[in-house]
């Protein structure tokens, strides 16, 4: 049989310096503009059930001068029934992520569920994204209410933000609630993690009748309300973070 002339493969060319480089100003380009967008842009009108409050910028754990707004959800925004139901979320989320958990619980207790500064509706051009000034933008939230203490559930990243709030304020903490949530950051940002034992039956002490009554309910009910498996227990009222 005759030869054939097989033509040998190509190599691929690989993408040249300069393709690459307009690939990466594209993207810094769109990054950039969606950034800007996002900020000078229109925002999408906050629907009925949204509150805000104003409260004042934290930088470090320090108060400023300038006021933001902090938006929540309130289900009985007239109601005196101490302590009321505050739920963090985390993040990326805003206060809506509990709507259904709001829907069971707010039957037995007042629920505030706040957008944290930089999330939702709340105020995004901030100096501080840190748990310790989310704790501290939520103790300002109770003082706008004049709430004195509250019940507070803790979910995912917002489990770091009630443990702040416990260390800034613990006078404001009538139980903690802590839902699949982050244990103890003792360097925030440096990953040192310290895992939080749930609390013996003696604990209860702590909390009184209606706060295993919040506890079990919320226990009970999470897993039909959020996406992630419940991880549940509480925190007795004098705990503080933990300390070398």
């Amino acid at each position: 049989m005759p030869s054939k002339n097989l033509i040998p493969p190509q190599p691929q060319r690989e993408p040249s310096r300069s393709w690459l480089r307009l690939r990466w100003f594209i993207y810094l380009v769109m990054l950039v503009a969606s950034g800007a967008v996002r900020r000078f842009g229109p925002q999408p009108a906050a629907p009925p059930e949204i509150r805000f409050a104003s409260v004042r910028e934290v930088n470090w754990r320090t108060l400023g001068s300038r006021q933001i707004r902090l938006a929540y959800r309130d289900s009985a925004p007239d109601s005196v029934a101490a302590p009321p139901v505050v739920l963090v979320h985390g993040s990326p989320g805003t206060g809506e992520v509990f709507q259904k958990l709001t829907a069971i619980l707010s039957p037995h207790f007042r629920v505030i569920a706040p957008d944290l500064p930089g999330f939702g509706f709340s105020t995004h051009d901030l100096p501080d994204y840190s748990f310790g000034a989310h704790g501290l933008y939520l103790i300002e939230l109770l003082d706008a209410l004049h709430i004195g203490k509250a019940q507070w559930v803790g979910f995912s990243m917002g489990g770091g933000v009630v443990l702040s709030a416990a260390d800034l304020a613990p006078e404001r903490i009538a139980s903690i609630v802590m839902l699949s949530a982050i244990g103890v950051q003792e360097h925030e940002l440096l990953g040192s993690y310290r895992a939080i034992m749930p609390c013996t039956a003696r604990s209860w002490q702590h909390y009184g009748r209606s706060a295993k009554e919040f506890h079990t309910s919320v226990s009970s009910t999470a897993s039909h309300s959020m996406s992630n498996t419940p991880e549940t227990f509480m925190i007795p009222t004098n705990a503080r973070s933990a300390r070398s």
